[in-house]
């Protein structure tokens, strides 16, 4: 099990290991799961701990009960001035970049809503399992803040970024998946079983193989075309040492001289 860095129990995000080598992050504060300070240092905290645990090879990102993450705690937007709102901004870049940064991959597990901060982590982890119950929004203005737009951007095209922006209006999982999300859409009995699936899929390509493809994956989303490119060759290069690369690809040769034995023996 990972242990956070540091000398206090977490109070709003839960930590466990379902699966070998999965670990679950679960938000679990009461009133919908709102993202409050004390919210963001935790999940900052449990996004590193991942990175010092090397006998993870996933994450299952989820929210208690019936919600994902309703968006941050209006409460504190009430409390806001300029001072504390940047303090507040900081706590979320850095609750963000922890999950972004994280050294393997994040499943995103969607029971419910998922507004502004939810959407957010939702769109920053690398698969997104959702709920037929799910429900998606950016409803910042309706509270008098900004925020989201980068975060919808990774999932949606622009002009379904700016119209749920600006009309603030809130969108279930097909609705969301109509404008283009490439999301999972499961009944909401199914969800478990789906993102276990998935889960056991990734995991067994292996340790390596998957802190590289997440490394590789980050540091190329925003090159060009052929530095992008140029890059990720460089990481097949490092693979191609690896004992796990020869197993793999001897794994698929050995698979598809049985299939021809097969066919030669009917």
């Amino acid at each position: 099990m990972i242990e956070p860095r540091t000398n206090s129990p977490l109070e709003f995000v839960k930590i466990d290991q379902p699966m070998e080598r999965v670990v679950r992050i679960t938000l679990d504060r009461p009133g919908a799961n709102a993202a409050n300070t004390q919210v963001l240092k935790e999940l900052h905290l449990a996004f590193d701990a991942v990175h010092d645990a090397s006998d993870i090879d996933a994450v299952l990102l989820t929210g208690a009960g019936k919600v994902f993450c309703s968006g941050n705690d209006i409460h504190e937007f009430a409390q806001m001035d300029s001072e504390y709102a940047a303090e507040l901004m900081y706590r979320v870049r850095r609750a963000f970049w922890a999950l972004h940064d994280c050294p393997v991959p994040v499943v995103a597990r969607v029971n419910g809503v998922a507004f502004g901060t939810g959407l957010a982590l939702a769109s920053l982890s690398d698969v997104v399992i959702a709920s037929d119950r799910a429900v998606f929004g950016l409803t910042e203005l309706d509270v008098g803040v900004l925020g989201g737009l980068k975060f919808a951007r990774r999932l949606v095209p622009e002009h379904a970024v700016r119209r749920m922006f600006f009309t603030a209006e809130t969108y279930s999982a097909e609705q969301f998946k109509q404008f283009g999300a490439a999301i999972t859409v499961v009944p909401h009995d199914s969800l478990d079983e789906e993102c276990e699936r998935i889960l056991r899929t990734i995991v067994g390509k292996g340790s390596v193989a998957l802190r590289m493809a997440k490394q590789c994956m980050n540091a190329v989303e925003h090159l060009d075309f052929r530095t992008g490119y140029e890059y990720e060759q460089t990481f097949t290069i490092r693979m191609s040492d690896r004992p796990e690369s020869k197993t793999a690809v001897r794994k698929v040769i050995d698979d598809i001289e049985a299939r021809k034995r097969a066919k030669a023996n009917k």
